[in-house]
């Protein structure tokens, strides 16, 4: 009952403090962040993707990236983020909350 008692009082809440309706959305985008956070720490240490990454072509990027010195780990990096989070905008994922 104190469960249900604090999340009532957080939803309440939330709207004034963050300018965000249910807590819900807050602890997504919390977790969004976290989880791009965690596909940037696999991606920081190859130079060479970071600058495929900025000059990328959509048509056959895949390809090009697994050839490049963290281009497997960087790929996999990806598709775990988005296996769990599905395609996202960038809209979605606010460091405020």
């Amino acid at each position: 009952m104190a469960a249900m008692d604090a999340s009532t009082w957080m939803n309440e809440n939330m709207n004034e403090w963050l300018d965000e309706k249910t807590q819900q959305i807050c602890i997504l985008n919390l977790y969004l962040g976290l989880a791009l956070l965690d596909v940037t720490d696999v991606i920081r240490p190859y130079p060479e993707v970071i600058e495929c990454l900025h000059n990328m072509i959509m048509v056959n990027f895949y390809d090009g990236l697994i050839q490049l010195k963290g281009g497997q780990e960087t790929q996999d990096a990806i598709y775990a983020f988005l296996n769990k989070y599905g395609m996202r905008c960038a809209g979605e994922i606010d460091g405020g909350c």
